[in-house]
């Protein structure tokens, strides 16, 4: 039985036979591992550790007379070194001071060269949390000639050492001769069921909005602000379809007047919507009374989602929710009604700040994000603005997800690590119901 932090890990699996995604190769010197990559000099390598001493890895080459890369992290540095064969000892790589703007005067920089995306600090070994791990990942990029090092969720946001290359020196296509990673805690192999390989290295994050194929345009494939449903996770491309159409609002002929009926409920504690706020506020399940907002189950539950996948949740002004992730599932979300904001972090971890991941979004009528088991995975959704927010959250788990964990974790004020039963407050036609008559009531 896997434990709850195993789910914000997007390289765990349950079994050492089935820690790689497809079939790739993984060679074992049971019980440690070795990963293979299965195309030279394209990879990333993640393991999980709670170690607080020290995490290797290093990249081989496929002949003792090709160069070799191995990154060393403890609690106190984060360091990238090269040799360009094994009768050589290693050396630090130059590190080079990161700015967001290549200044035009600076010229091209001499290669190879290591910056750090963010402080160096962020880049050595998380002791923070004590009771739960953390990922670590490299990625190996020959067609970039880039290696990158992160932390938690693989994608480029949490990227905390880059370093570049020549491909060409000191031998030709020499990345392209990488071909396995051994990773060391404490000066031992690591077991091979907390390493995970995937074949693909990390490159460009997916925006967080996501339009039709017919709403792209060359400027969205340039600057990548938004995205079609067809680059997402091949959950968020099923739910995508479910829930993108016209008719899937709440202004329905039968009762257009819904958006406004649930504002009005919201806002008076002798009413449908005020009440079951009333009542959550004193069960106060997140240990905080903002953190209230309503669950309104659409469908039956499908078994293949953290409870019932389709869920209208409904945002009274100043309410939020926790920080909080989504058991390793794929969503895709559309705002129904008004506006709330959409913040992302890094990790829950049990006695540790999550660290916020770029800057928050604003989501409005009509808009679509998605989040899934790499991206976007943790969040906090808040209402600041004067009327309530409507929006559909849609989950589903993934064909590749054998364990199906059927709980969120979140974090509270206090930054204890907690577990939701993604409940239900109503059924959608029972409060349709319930909200005509009081509507019908006030006019």
């Amino acid at each position: 039985m896997a434990d709850a932090e195993h789910f914000t890990d997007p390289f765990w699996a349950p079994e050492p036979d089935e820690i790689l995604s497809g079939g790739v190769p993984c060679s074992y010197n049971a019980p440690t591992a070795s990963i293979e990559m299965t195309i030279g000099g394209l990879g990333t390598i993640a393991v999980r550790s709670k170690t607080t001493g020290q995490l290797e890895f290093i990249v081989r080459s496929a002949g003792p007379d090709s160069p070799t890369l191995k990154l060393t992290v403890t609690a106190e540095s984060c360091v990238l070194q090269m040799k360009d064969n094994d009768s050589e000892p290693f050396r630090d790589i130059p590190v080079i001071e990161y700015r967001a703007e290549t200044r035009k005067s600076e010229g091209p920089k001499k290669l190879p060269y290591v910056y750090y995306p963010k402080q160096p600090e962020s880049a050595y070994l998380n002791v923070r949390s004590k009771k739960d791990p953390t990922v670590y990942w490299i990625s190996v990029d020959r067609s970039n000639k880039r290696f990158r090092y992160g932390q938690h969720l693989t994608n480029a946001s949490l990227t905390y050492l880059e370093a570049h290359f020549d491909g060409d020196r000191p031998s030709k296509q020499w990345m392209d001769q990488l071909k396995s990673t051994q990773i060391l805690q404490n000066g031992r192999e690591i077991p091979g069921n907390d390493v995970r390989y995937d074949p693909l290295p990390v490159t460009m994050d997916k925006p967080p909005l996501v339009v039709s194929d017919e709403q792209v345009s060359l400027e969205d494939l340039d600057k990548y602000h938004r995205t079609t449903y067809a680059n997402l996770p091949p959950g968020c491309q099923a739910l995508y379809h479910n829930i993108a159409g016209h008719n899937v609002s709440l202004e329905s002929a039968s009762f257009p007047q819904l958006a406004q009926a649930i504002d009005y409920s919201c806002r008076d504690p002798r009413l449908v919507c005020g009440k079951i706020l009333a009542q959550k506020q004193k069960k106060n399940e997140f240990h905080d009374k903002s953190k209230t907002y309503l669950r309104i189950t659409v469908g039956s539950n499908l078994a293949n989602s953290p409870g019932i996948p389709y869920v209208m949740e409904i945002w009274p002004p100043g309410h939020s929710s926790p920080i909080h992730d989504h058991g390793r599932a794929s969503a895709v979300i559309k705002v129904l009604y008004g506006s709330i904001d959409c913040s992302w972090y890094d990790a829950v971890q049990d006695g540790r700040e999550p660290q916020q991941v770029g800057k928050p979004h604003k989501l409005s009528k009509g808009d679509v994000t998605w989040l899934g088991d790499k991206q976007f995975q943790i969040h906090k959704l808040e209402n600041n603005y004067k009327t309530v927010c409507i929006t559909l959250q849609c989950y589903q788990f993934e064909q590749s997800d054998n364990e199906h964990y059927e709980y969120f974790d979140f974090l509270d004020n206090d930054l204890h690590k907690d577990r939701f039963v993604p409940n239900s407050d109503r059924s959608y036609g029972e409060l349709i119901e319930e909200l005509k008559i009081e509507w019908d009531r006030k006019h």
